[in-house]
């Protein structure tokens, strides 16, 4: 199993919205993709757009959010939702937006350090741009990566990501957790993770010293 350093944070993200909504993750990984074996590479960070959507639906927010590019995770707005199409492509849009910044191919595979002939696979539908590539064309065309996945028609980027929220920080996290599965415990377990959580309060956090 991978050290919690090595998690990806979008992993991490979708491990606090699946604590928020008391789903675990590896009946969602099922659900979402048809099978258990997706979860390794989720934890890479390496999640296809068309779960990635999945995904952004089910916990009603935006891809966006479950990317970190922003804390705010309101979703699209209904009005701006786009029907589905199968004329709605990402390569369309890529392309679309690259004509209307006055770039060429091999000037925007410059900006993201990539060929042009990844540029010309991406624009075609023949190669699907990965994460931190989506990322990379957002931020150059100033979009959010929801106008560039058709999830919506707002071109709005999305909100700057600043601080974590204070309800996503690890050991709000680990609470949630706790609340969320302590009354699953027997109460011989329950006394037992008790007891090691005070401890480990003492240490962190003791109490002062009476004169």
């Amino acid at each position: 199993m991978l050290e919690n350093d090595a998690v990806h944070p979008i992993y991490k993200r979708l491990e606090y919205l699946c604590d928020k909504n008391n789903i675990k993750m590896t009946p969602l990984c099922l659900e979402i993709t048809g099978s258990r074996g997706n979860l390794d590479t989720w934890k890479k960070g390496n999640i296809r757009n068309d779960f990635l959507i999945k995904i952004s639906e089910k916990f009603n927010v935006s891809t966006d959010y479950l990317l970190c590019r922003t804390d705010d995770s309101t979703p699209p707005g209904s009005n701006n939702l786009m029907p589905p199409s199968n004329n709605l492509s990402i390569g369309g849009r890529l392309k679309k937006l690259r004509l209307k910044h006055g770039l060429t191919q091999e000037q925007l595979a410059q900006k993201v350090n990539l060929t042009k002939t990844d540029i010309s696979k991406y624009e075609s539908d023949n190669e699907e741009p990965d994460f931190s590539v989506q990322e990379l064309f957002a931020e150059i065309f100033g979009v959010s990566v929801d106008y560039l996945l058709w999830i919506n028609d707002d071109p709005a980027p999305a909100i700057k990501k600043t601080e974590p929220p204070l309800e996503e920080a690890p050991v709000f996290v680990t609470l949630q957790r706790l609340q969320n599965h302590s009354q699953t415990l027997s109460d011989k377990d329950r006394e037992r993770m008790d007891r090691k959580l005070k401890a480990m309060f003492d240490e962190y956090f003791p109490e002062d010293d009476e004169e």
